[in-house]
C-alpha cells in the first residue's frame, strides 16, 4: 500500500462506524482496511 496517502477526516454517524468496526474484526482488517475493500469492491463494480 503506498505510504504516502494524505489522512482523510471522514465523519460517520456512531451506528455505521460501530457496524464497520464489527464488519472489520470478523475480516481481520483494521476500520480503515475495511472501509477501503468496501470502496474498491463498490468501484469495481461499478465498472
Amino acid at each position: 500500500m503506498n505510504r504516502n496517502i494524505a489522512p482523510f477526516g471522514l465523519r460517520l454517524p456512531e451506528e455505521l462506524k460501530a457496524w464497520l468496526k464489527q464488519q472489520a474484526a470478523q475480516n481481520h482488517r483494521s476500520l480503515n482496511s475495511e472501509i477501503l475493500a468496501r470502496l474498491e469492491a463498490s468501484r469495481k463494480a461499478v465498472l
